[in-house]
């Protein structure tokens, strides 16, 4: 009861959480960062997930795409019209469900769970290469 209460009453800035995105408007940027990726970490030259590898990511991507041609920043942002308009290459597939599918599905769990007071279970399974990968 009294969790409801306080619940209620929290700030506005609290209550507002940002919806989940899925379906994802691809830039030429996000193109290039994905594939690009490993050359990208290559020259951060740091450890990828510490701290100085989080601090040098972005410079590091905008100076790799200043060192693109214009033919290959053409070809990126057509890849992204493509990519938005249709899916992604499987590989690309892969790697988002890796790293967003458990978040949006415990979003979407607990959003249920707030809204209808309803508990679900959620298998997911993705083809990676030549095997099958199941999280429950």
């Amino acid at each position: 009861m009294y969790r409801d209460w306080l619940y209620n009453r929290r700030s506005e800035k609290t209550r507002k959480k940002k919806a989940s995105k899925l379906g994802q408007k691809w830039t030429s940027r996000m193109v290039i960062e994905q594939l690009r990726k490993e050359e990208i970490i290559e020259k951060t030259g740091a450890m990828p997930g510490s701290k100085t590898f989080i601090e040098r990511y972005q410079t590091t991507l905008t100076a790799v795409m200043a060192g693109l041609s214009k033919e290959e920043l053409e070809e990126a942002q057509n890849t992204a019209i493509e990519w938005s308009a249709k899916t992604p290459p499987a590989a690309v597939q892969v790697d988002f469900a890796k790293k967003k599918a458990p978040g949006l599905m415990k979003d979407l769990a607990s959003k249920l769970w707030k809204q209808a007071g309803m508990r679900i279970f959620i298998l997911s399974a993705w083809k990676e290469e030549d095997e099958v990968r199941i999280n429950g």
